[in-house]
């Protein structure tokens, strides 16, 4: 009866990790979708500015004039991070998996396949928020890169739990 409910348990958590990357993704893309239909340039401080740029290669603009390799490594990324999440969720010996870690991913799988949904859909992203002399970014790289952050800092911490115990 245990393993019932624990597979249970498991579903649950893959639904509500689903809705939220759903919702998350979701947003994304109707603000990207704001952003290309109003196209706006906007300085709000002297080094935050709103201005739009079609990237058709991955961060930074790195392989851009190879745009269909660049859809097709986004979609490996994306399908591996989602079957290593579920993978997290539903096999026996990740039960110990820390919130922290699962949450990195759904923002990585959501910012990925936010960004994914657009290359498909317009050959390219859009990238809108410009800090100083950083390149433009939009909502999902920024998911990106927090799940990106939180993953490492989850992983230190873990590393140093361990060296405490030995």
């Amino acid at each position: 009866m245990k393993r019932k409910k624990e597979t249970s348990s498991g579903r649950k958590k893959a639904i509500l990790l689903t809705l939220l990357i759903f919702a998350l993704t979701f947003i994304s893309l109707i603000i990207n979708n704001q952003i290309r239909e109003i196209l706006p340039s906007k300085e709000f401080m002297p080094f935050i500015s709103i201005e739009v740029v079609f990237n058709e290669g991955a961060s930074f603009g790195i392989l851009g004039s190879y745009p269909n390799l660049v859809l097709i490594l986004s979609l490996l990324i994306v399908a591996g991070l989602t079957f290593y999440l579920f993978y997290l969720i539903f096999h026996e010996s990740s039960k110990n998996t820390s919130l922290v870690n699962i949450i990195s991913l759904c923002l990585m799988i959501s910012g990925g396949l936010s960004n994914l949904i657009e290359r498909i859909i317009y050959g390219n992203v859009v990238d809108y928020f410009r800090i100083g002399a950083w390149p433009n970014f939009n909502i999902a790289d920024s998911l990106i890169s927090i799940g990106v952050a939180l993953l490492i800092f989850s992983v230190i911490k873990e590393e140093k739990g361990m060296k405490k115990n030995r």
